[in-house]
């Protein structure tokens, strides 16, 4: 693995492969002109700090797993899905913001992060948050972009959470079983009109 505070890609890099740079004890990464990072690739590294660049097309799942000092994230423009636990076990990432061309964030993306607070650009595209995309983080207020059609089971359980909004015309129609149990301090909830199915003990 590589050793260091910071590592360059060489330009005429375009893949990082899978498990390319476990537990890589490094600060800072610049990716260069990359376009692919494979499943794995950072897993348990201690980067912290993270800019995803605009050339990253696709991101592999748990890809940045475990990097316990990230802080500071910035999602590329050429991403459309946060793919499955990717940012999964981030404990030091308080904050993130969604770009509006991501249009799926996967099965627990952001799962048991250190996430406190999470923005959705203006404009949003998201169609789908997936299952346990945000459990167990410690989120304590969220509006859903009016794009989002479906909340997966357990997106949201364990969460600190005290308002959950909904943007105004809001698509949603299906709300996962335990997508916000656990949640013990969202005391109410207004639901938009567009919803026809809440999972079992979705609120519990």
């Amino acid at each position: 693995a590589a050793h260091g505070t910071t590592y360059t890609l060489p330009t005429s890099t375009v893949a990082i492969g899978n498990l390319a740079f476990p537990m890589a004890r490094l600060k800072t990464i610049d990716l260069g002109a990359a376009q692919t990072i494979g499943n794995q690739a950072f897993v348990y590294s201690t980067l912290e700090s993270l800019l995803i660049p605009d050339s990253v097309v696709s991101v592999g799942e748990s890809s940045f797993f475990g990097n316990t000092s990230l802080s500071s994230l910035v999602i590329g423009r050429g991403l459309n899905s946060i793919s499955p636990q990717s940012f999964a076990s981030c404990v030091s990432l308080n904050t993130v913001l969604v770009p509006n061309n991501i249009v799926t964030i996967d099965r627990g993306a952001f799962s048991r992060s250190g996430l406190s607070t999470v923005v959705f650009e203006s404009g949003s595209n998201l169609a789908a948050i997936g299952a346990e995309a945000f459990c167990d983080c410690s989120v304590t207020a969220i509006e859903i972009p009016a794009s989002v059609t479906v909340i997966g089971d357990m997106a949201f359980v364990a969460n600190p959470l005290g308002s959950v909004t909904f943007a105004e015309n809001a698509q949603l129609h299906t709300i996962g079983g335990a997508a916000f149990a656990k949640c013990n301090l969202l005391a109410d909830i207004t639901l938009p009109e567009s919803l026809r199915t809440v999972g079992d003990q979705a609120f519990m």
